[in-house]
């Protein structure tokens, strides 16, 4: 019985501490995901401003 106890003891405190993670990241998940999209947006802008129009910093002429 005391290895009965122990694992419901451990299944209880699993599922509490999951559901608190679970509960604290779903409401960070902005600020998780934000460096990904920032990141796809520079390399994007990147890519687009290399290959169809004149560089901002260059003048008229194509960089």
């Amino acid at each position: 019985m005391n290895s009965l106890r122990s694992a419901v003891d451990a299944t209880v405190l699993a599922m509490v501490r999951g559901l608190i993670v679970a509960l604290l990241v779903s409401t960070l998940d902005g600020a998780f995901m934000l460096p990904l999209g920032i990141s796809a947006v520079t390399v994007g802008f990147g890519f687009r401003s290399r290959s169809t129009g004149p560089c901002w910093t260059c003048g008229p002429q194509r960089c």
